[in-house]
């Protein structure tokens, strides 16, 4: 009987032994996954996958608080970002390309693409550009000669000829300045200098009315 009870407790002992050799490996395990999936989840960065149309345009990656740029490649590439709270903005250029900027909300999906069509420098791109520039330029020569006649009626005598010698390294071809000039030499009885502002006007627009009206006014004095 005593070999018996000795016997099964034997037995009793070597079956526990695998069931506590099985609790302490599931838990090594366990422990493993998760350092395994807190590691991949603290290094692993997001990804953003970059082309252009076309390909091989120059990447710099921009920072839109500072406007500091750095470069990052040619496209195709790659972008990986570990810090991902911020927005960034990607300047794309290629010679004979219109260079382009791009904002970038972040964060963005582990795994994003972003693909940037490029427009090439055209003459039609060249004539809109033309265009706006030119229209700004006139509208700030009109809207400063047209404003001319008073800014100079404020003045006295020094400070306007001081205004009038500056513009006229400017607008001297102007008929515009030159009607303005005379107005306001007329307005001071000083018309031989009036006079010569006049016949200023007659030569760039020999049919202004204005100019041989005053023409008129100031022989008859």
């Amino acid at each position: 009987m005593v070999r018996r009870n000795k016997a099964r407790s034997k037995n009793k002992s070597l079956s526990q032994k695998p069931i506590l050799s099985s609790r302490f490996l599931n838990s090594i395990r366990s422990v493993l996954l998760l350092f395994l999936f807190v590691g991949t989840a603290c290094v692993s960065p997001n990804t953003l996958n970059i082309k252009t149309v076309p390909l091989g345009a120059t990447v710099f990656i921009k920072n839109p608080a500072t406007g500091k740029t750095t470069k990052l490649g040619r496209t195709p590439t790659v972008y990986r970002a570990r810090d991902n709270k911020s927005s960034l903005a990607f300047v794309f250029e290629l010679e004979g390309y219109v260079p382009r900027e791009v904002l970038v909300a972040t964060p963005y999906r582990s795994q994003s693409n972003l693909t940037v069509n490029l427009n090439s420098y055209s003459v039609q791109w060249f004539q809109t550009l033309l265009r706006t520039d030119l229209s700004r330029e006139v509208d700030s020569i009109l809207n400063e000669l047209y404003d001319l006649p008073i800014t100079l009626r404020n003045k006295s005598d020094a400070e306007a000829e001081r205004v009038i010698k500056e513009l006229r390294k400017k607008y001297d071809n102007f008929a515009l300045f030159h009607g303005a000039v005379g107005q306001y030499y007329y307005s001071r009885k000083m018309t031989k200098k009036a006079k010569v502002h006049y016949l200023r006007v007659l030569k760039s627009k020999p049919d202004d009315a204005e100019a041989q009206n005053m023409l008129k006014l100031i022989d008859s004095l």
